[in-house]
C-alpha cells in the first residue's frame, strides 16, 4: 500500500469543509425562526432536522466506502455539503434551511466515516487517523458558526453573510483536490447497502458518547435563545466555537489527554452534567458568563474526552470494516445528539426553558452514574488501547 506526504491532509480538509458546512447557519436561527414564528420546540426542530438526513444514511450506507471505496463516498458527501450551502445563498428562508440541514445530515453521514476509514489508510495508522478525524470535526463544528458570527458582527445582519461564499467555495476547492489523491477507490464490492457494525468491546464507549452528546445538542439546540436572553443574540456561533474549540484543545494538549480510554469516559461524564448544569443556571440567571462555561464543559466532554476515547476505540477495534464501524458509532452519538433536544424543547414550551433544563440535568446525572458503575463492574476489553 502506497502513501504520500500530502493526501491526507487534504482527507482532513474534507473533514473540515463538511463538518462546518453543518454550522454556518446557527448564529442566524433566531432571524429564520423568528420570520416564521418558532418557539423553543421549532428551533430545536431546526436544529436538529439533520439528524432525519444523516440517521437514514448512517444505518443504510454508512459502511458504503468499504464496498464501493473511499473516495466516491467523500465525493457524494462534498457534493451534498456544497447543495445544501448554495440553497442558502440562493433561497435564505428558514424552509430552505431545514431542507439543507437534511443534506448537511446526508454529507455527514457518509463524510465523516469515510474520511476517517481513507485516513486510516493514507496514515495506516488508525490511532493517529482516529484523532486526526476527531480533531477535525471538533474544529469544523465550532469554526463554521464563529465564521458566520463574525461575519454578521462585520458586515451588518444579512440573511446570506460572506461566511456562506467561504464555506461553498472551501468545499468546491477540497472536492477538486480529492481527485489527486493516491488511493481510496479499492472496495470489497458487493452490495453497497450495508448495516453498521458494532465491535466487540465498543458497545459502552458508545453509549457513553451517545449521552455526551445529548448533552452538546440540548445546549446548542437551546443556545439562540438563551444567547439573545442574555443580550448577546449572534453570541450562540461563539458557544459553539467554545464548545468544539476547547474539546479540539483538549485533543492537542496531550497532558490533558488520559492514555485510558475508559478514564477519558469518566472524565466525560463528569464535565457533561457539570455542563448541562451550569447551562440551566446561565439561562435562569441570563449569565453570559455561565452560558460559555457550560459550552467549554460540554465541548471537553463530547469532544475532548468521550468522543476521542470512543472513535479510537472503535477504530482500533473495528478490522477491515472501519467505515462501517465508525458510521455505527455516530448513529448513536447522532440520535442522542437530535432526539432528547427536541424533547427537551417541547417541555421549555410548556415548562420554562430554565425548568426544563433543570430536570434534564438530573436526568443527565442519573444516566452518567449508572453507565459508570456498569463500567466499574463490567470493563470493556478495550481499555487496553491507548490514545495517542
Amino acid at each position: 500500500m502506497s502513501h504520500d506526504n500530502g493526501g491526507w491532509m487534504v482527507i482532513v480538509c474534507a473533514i473540515l469543509a463538511i463538518g462546518s458546512a453543518v454550522n454556518l447557519q446557527m448564529p442566524l436561527y433566531p432571524q429564520y425562526a423568528d420570520a416564521a414564528g418558532f418557539g423553543h420546540t421549532g428551533r430545536a426542530l431546526l436544529f436538529a432536522v439533520y439528524i432525519l438526513g444523516l440517521v437514514p444514511a448512517l444505518a443504510l450506507a454508512g459502511g458504503a466506502s468499504d464496498v464501493v471505496g473511499c473516495r466516491p463516498v467523500v465525493l457524494v458527501a462534498l457534493t451534498a455539503a456544497a447543495a445544501a450551502t448554495l440553497a442558502m445563498i440562493l433561497f435564505p428562508n428558514v424552509h430552505v434551511l431545514m431542507g439543507a440541514r437534511l443534506f448537511h445530515g446526508f454529507a455527514i453521514a457518509l463524510g465523516l466515516g469515510s474520511a476517517t476509514a481513507w485516513l486510516s489508510e493514507r496514515l495506516n495508522d488508525p490511532t493517529r487517523a482516529a484523532w486526526w478525524s476527531s480533531l477535525a470535526t471538533a474544529m469544523a463544528f465550532g469554526g463554521g458558526g464563529l465564521m458566520t458570527t463574525i461575519a454578521v458582527t462585520t458586515s451588518g445582519s444579512s440573511l446570506v453573510p460572506w461566511s456562506y461564499y467561504c464555506g461553498f467555495f472551501a468545499i468546491v476547492l477540497v472536492a477538486i483536490f480529492i481527485f489527486y489523491i493516491p488511493g481510496g477507490l479499492d472496495g470489497s464490492g458487493g452490495r453497497w447497502l450495508r448495516l453498521p457494525t458494532f465491535p466487540s468491546g465498543t458497545k459502552l464507549f458508545t453509549l457513553g458518547n451517545t449521552l455526551s452528546w445529548t448533552v452538546s445538542g440540548i445546549i446548542m439546540a437551546q443556545s439562540p435563545a438563551a444567547y439573545a436572553a442574555a443580550g448577546m443574540p449572534t453570541g450562540s456561533g461563539i458557544g459553539v466555537f467554545v464548545l468544539c474549540g476547547t474539546g479540539a484543545l483538549v485533543q492537542l494538549i496531550a497532558r490533558l489527554r488520559p492514555l485510558n480510554p475508559t478514564v477519558g469516559m469518566l472524565f466525560g461524564a463528569c464535565c457533561s452534567t457539570l455542563a448541562l448544569g451550569l447551562f440551566a443556571a446561565g439561562v435562569q440567571w441570563s449569565s453570559l458568563t455561565l452560558l460559555f462555561i457550560a459550552c467549554a464543559a460540554a465541548g471537553a466532554a463530547s469532544f475532548g474526552f468521550m468522543y476521542l476515547a470512543g472513535l479510537t476505540a472503535v477504530n482500533a477495534a473495528a478490522g477491515n470494516r472501519r467505515a462501517a464501524a465508525v458510521s455505527g458509532y455516530l448513529l448513536w452519538s447522532y440520535v442522542g445528539f437530535g432526539v432528547p433536544s427536541l424533547l427537551l424543547g417541547w417541555l421549555a414550551d410548556v415548562f420554562g426553558e430554565a425548568t426544563a433544563l433543570t430536570w434534564g440535568t438530573g436526568v443527565a446525572a442519573i444516566a452518567f452514574t449508572v453507565l459508570l458503575l456498569v463500567v466499574r463492574t463490567n470493563r470493556p476489553p478495550a481499555t487496553n488501547i491507548r490514545v495517542k
